[in-house]
């Protein structure tokens, strides 16, 4: 990329910024995430058995009952916080990373920066937007040549597809499963189909968190990768200009995805 065909950064949000390090960081939050959700698929299997149990007219003393029902809200407690605190640093990492196409000189890009975060909380249009955002970063970010004609037309990796169906199959099993506890005339079965299809939403939610992190090692390679082609004094200096623990390896992997 020659020098001469880069306008000159005068403003921060025109400046590359390196997600490297946040990468890693959310990367170590998603395996967390990943273990806390099978930690909650084994709790909710005892809590099946315990459902039957009392079902078949077994008796269940108090003492079990509330042990299990204190194990359960205790894992749901630190999930949900595990939760907001992971999709505030994804949110920001996905902002950044999308702001960073534009020091990278690509053109053609369709969305705005600004926006790429508010489309996760627009009824409706965050169904389907964010994962055209992200399929816009992947191409872009990917691309040999920065021309719109160029990397729009390329394909859209099964990881981020993946990754958005399982997103949204995995929420919608979860609502469904946590409202039906609150119907008044709530059965055992009722609990125990709550409990059994929040143990799917948890396996698909698995699913949906691989892919994820999938897409963020890709994306973050190899923007990395098209920054060293790009002299500091054009793209910016607020940058740690090294892969970061990303090589190019996992750029080919990205790729094949």
């Amino acid at each position: 990329m020659a020098a001469e065909n880069i306008d000159t950064v005068t403003t921060k949000s025109d400046v590359f910024i390196s997600m490297a390090k946040r990468a890693k960081f959310i990367i170590i939050l998603f395996a967390v995430a990943i273990v806390l959700e099978g930690v909650g698929i084994i709790s909710s299997f005892s809590q099946v058995g315990l459902l039957e149990a009392m079902m078949n007219g077994l008796s269940v003393s108090d003492s079990v009952a509330e042990a299990n029902d204190s194990r359960q809200a205790l894992i749901g407690l630190v999930q949900v916080l595990l939760l907001i605190f992971t999709a505030v640093v994804f949110l920001r990492w996905f902002y950044r990373t999308h702001a960073n196409l534009k020091p990278l000189q690509l053109q053609g890009l369709k969305y705005k920066s600004n926006w790429a975060v508010w489309y996760f909380f627009i009824p409706i249009i965050n169904l389907v937007r964010p994962f055209q955002v992200a399929a816009e970063m992947w191409k872009a970010s990917f691309s040999v040549y920065n021309k719109a004609e160029t990397w729009q037309s390329l394909k859209i990796p099964a990881c981020i597809t993946v990754w958005w169906i399982t997103h949204i199959v995995s929420g919608i099993m979860s609502r469904v499963a946590s409202r039906i506890p609150m119907k008044s005339d709530v059965t055992i079965e009722d609990l125990i189909f709550s409990t059994n299809l929040d143990m799917a939403a948890s396996a698909v939610a698995i699913v949906s968190i691989v892919f994820v992190i999938k897409m963020v090692k890709g994306i973050t390679a190899a923007q990395e990768e098209k920054f060293k082609a790009i002299p500091l004094e054009v793209a910016g200096v607020d940058t740690e200009a090294n892969l970061g623990g990303f090589t190019p390896e996992a750029i080919d992997e990205g790729k094949e995805g």
